[in-house]
């Protein structure tokens, strides 16, 4: 874990709770998407070494998270 830079991974937070993903998105559901969505945005927080979001990380999230819609 540490030799891939992981330490403390299971701290990180997600940018975007699923209300905000749900506005931000305009999703018409709460359902399992959300949570699909939440998961897979934790997903490209670790691999892109995300921690704070900035408005234009959180488009750049957006834009990848569109893809599954």
């Amino acid at each position: 874990i540490e030799q891939l830079g992981l330490d403390g991974v299971w701290n990180l937070r997600p940018l975007l709770d699923g209300a905000q993903l749900i506005a931000r998105l305009q999703l018409q559901t709460k359902g399992p998407l959300v949570g699909r969505l939440v998961e897979e945005q934790i997903c490209w927080q670790i691999r892109n070494g995300v921690v704070e979001a900035s408005e234009q990380t959180i488009e750049l999230l957006l834009a990848h998270l569109r893809q599954f819609l």
